[in-house]
């Protein structure tokens, strides 16, 4: 008795899968079709390098402004005592170094495909 139930059901479930399986790639091409036309009716490549560049820089100025913002902290800190010079500030310095060269790497990086 269950092997006959569940016959159909597995082979609706299969059926489902294809279905879906076809669906998902219709729907892909479509999307894809409208960034394309999405691209050129935008300025194509030249827009987008410009955006690019633009979003760079403003995320570069922000993170300037956090970690110069995080080095004043912690020399507050350290102005009152509550923290080390050497090892506090001295780690918050690396700290931010750190993150700035893997920034740097980074853009360096994206530029080597560009």
């Amino acid at each position: 008795m269950k092997k006959i139930l569940l016959e159909p059901l597995t082979g609706r479930a299969a059926a489902l899968v294809r279905l879906r399986g076809r669906n998902a790639g219709r729907i892909g091409a479509v999307v894809m079709s409208m960034a394309a036309r999405g691209a050129r009716a935008g300025g194509g490549l030249n827009a987008g390098t410009a955006a690019v560049n633009s979003f760079t820089l403003w995320f570069y100025g922000i993170c300037g402004v956090l970690a110069g913002s995080y080095l004043l902290w912690v020399g507050v800190q350290c102005w009152s005592n509550k923290a080390d010079w050497i090892h506090d500030f001295g780690g918050g310095i690396a700290k931010v170094a750190g993150v700035g060269s893997a920034l740097v790497l980074a853009g360096w990086a994206f530029g080597l495909f560009a």
